[in-house]
């Protein structure tokens, strides 16, 4: 699966998408409420590029018949993501690609051999 990339600075509510076969994976930027107030400092101190900390967070929906059927079970979380802290977003971009596959092979997991075919 061949993910987007996510731009040089990102902000909250940006997402990437990729696509494996009938499968559409959606990775969204979300502000991370459960971070600890030592994260969110140090990602606003290392940076003058508004760095934060967020949640990156992975939807799968699959394609059946014309219809985009979402998996809500296999929906996949990672907390504590510093974002706008380097130069580049590759360290962002790597987190999630892991992410969404790991969203990818937990709903492949859940559907039956008639939707993996499609």
């Amino acid at each position: 699966m061949k993910l987007e990339r996510f731009y040089t600075y990102a902000m909250i509510g940006d997402s990437v998408v990729g696509f494996a076969g009938a499968y559409t994976v959606m990775v969204t930027l979300k502000h991370d409420y459960e971070a600890s107030p030592e994260d969110h400092m140090r990602c606003a101190e290392a940076t003058e590029h508004y760095g934060f900390v967020a949640l990156l967070e992975a939807e799968v929906s699959v394609a059946i018949n014309e219809h985009s059927i979402r998996i809500p079970d296999a929906r996949t979380k990672q907390h504590a993501i510093g974002v706008n802290v380097g130069v580049t977003s590759n360290h962002l971009d790597a987190q999630a690609a892991v992410l969404a596959h790991r969203a990818l092979e937990k709903a492949r997991s859940m559907v039956g051999p008639t939707t993996r075919a499609a």
